[in-house]
């Protein structure tokens, strides 16, 4: 806790891969308000960060917070996509989204090769893993993942959206596909102002969850 009462939270790694990579991605999102906060620089020979503490949990048995969860993932995997240069973006990555070029959008009007690529996977994909739900917090009306150390740059960033929804399957959440994949369509579209399939979206992640 610092003087003026503020609680921070310092994460010490045992092991150096999960370290880096927790930091490569709260670099990478910096500025987001999905992401925590880093009040300082990272200790590289500690292994330590400080971030801000976010005590309230996200309870994503409730429909409307799974579908703001897919929101905010969706926010997430556009970013990193385009800050590790697979579109350029026309303005630096913020809260208010980042333009992509109408070059873009005229190549691929309705996103459908977005999406295969994105199954594919990609040097510029960015999958966070581990979507459990304990993972998510709340700040200020905005849900929050605080978890970073199983992030790999190259997977298949729809494996952490059948993560999520399928950790609600788990503990008894109806599957509301198309919501869900609206709301990541919707994070994703936000962030790029690119167009992403949720018809088709929703019916990939249909499949891939048992019923």
């Amino acid at each position: 806790m610092t003087r003026s009462g503020r609680v921070l939270v310092l994460k010490h790694h045992v092991e150096r891969a999960p370290f880096l990579r927790e930091v490569f991605a709260l670099r990478l999102w910096q500025g987001l308000p999905e992401v925590p906060r880093l009040v300082a620089a990272p200790d590289y020979a500690g292994r330590t960060f400080l971030i801000e503490h976010l005590p309230e949990p996200v309870d994503l048995d409730q429909r409307k917070n799974l579908v703001g969860a897919a929101q905010s993932l969706g926010t997430l995997h556009a970013v990193a996509a385009l800050k590790l240069g697979r579109r350029e973006p026309t303005a630096a990555p913020s809260s208010a989204g980042v333009a992509s070029s109408g070059a873009t959008e005229r190549r691929d009007p309705t996103g459908e090769v977005l999406l295969r690529e994105d199954l594919r996977g990609a040097g510029t994909r960015v999958t966070i893993g581990d979507r459990k739900h304990e993972h998510f917090r709340w700040r200020a009306g905005a849900i929050v993942t605080i978890d970073f150390e199983s992030v790999l740059v190259g997977g298949l960033p729809l494996r952490d959206l059948v993560e999520l929804v399928y950790g609600g399957h788990e503990v008894g959440t109806d599957l509301p596909f198309a919501e869900v994949a609206t709301a990541y369509c919707q994070g994703r579209g936000a962030a790029t102002k690119q167009r992403y399939p949720a018809q088709r979206l929703a019916g990939w992640l249909a499949e891939q969850i048992p019923s």
